[in-house]
């Protein structure tokens, strides 16, 4: 019975800690959003032709005079597998517009990370796509304690900024 839990928590979307807003621009201009998350897996995470997403934040839409994101999350080994994806305390911001940002990542990778077969892994990655970047403020600090394997076209981004 436990095996069979396993593989269907492996094929399934798992998300842990996912902070997820949609904003229509016609509700205001927001003074303030602060999100912060905090999250720790004791174990290992493995993503088998699915999506994984820790601490993670997805915004999208929001107007705000000032948008702070902290994330600290912790995990211990990370395998992804045939064309999955795996994120830890990532965010993504699209048509996001702030007067002042500010993006804080604390991640930490007590184990090793294995990508596979065109997957892919990310810790602490900022996807800033179509976001005004005036008054930015950026802060990385990811640890993986273990080592790194990426084979077969997979991507493993540690720390990464996209704009």
């Amino acid at each position: 019975m436990k095996k069979v839990f396993f593989i269907l928590l492996c094929l399934s979307i798992m998300v842990v800690g996912t902070v997820m807003a949609e904003n229509e621009r016609e509700e205001g201009l927001l003074d303030s959003l602060n999100i912060k998350t905090k999250n720790s897996v004791k174990g290992s995470v493995t993503a088998e032709e699915s999506s994984v997403n820790i601490g993670g934040v997805e915004i999208g839409g929001i107007d705000a005079k000032r948008l702070e994101v902290d994330v600290n999350n912790k995990v211990q080994d990370i395998e992804s597998r045939g064309n999955s994806i795996v994120s830890v305390g990532g965010f993504s911001g699209r048509r996001t517009k702030a007067d002042h940002i500010v993006y804080k990542a604390k991640n930490t990778v007590k184990g090793k990370i294995t990508a596979l077969k065109e997957s892919q892994v990310y810790v602490g990655a900022a996807q800033l796509d179509g976001m005004n970047l005036k008054n930015t403020t950026i802060e990385t600090v990811n640890t993986v304690k273990g080592e790194i394997k990426a084979t077969k076209g997979a991507r493993v981004n540690i720390g990464s900024i996209t704009h």
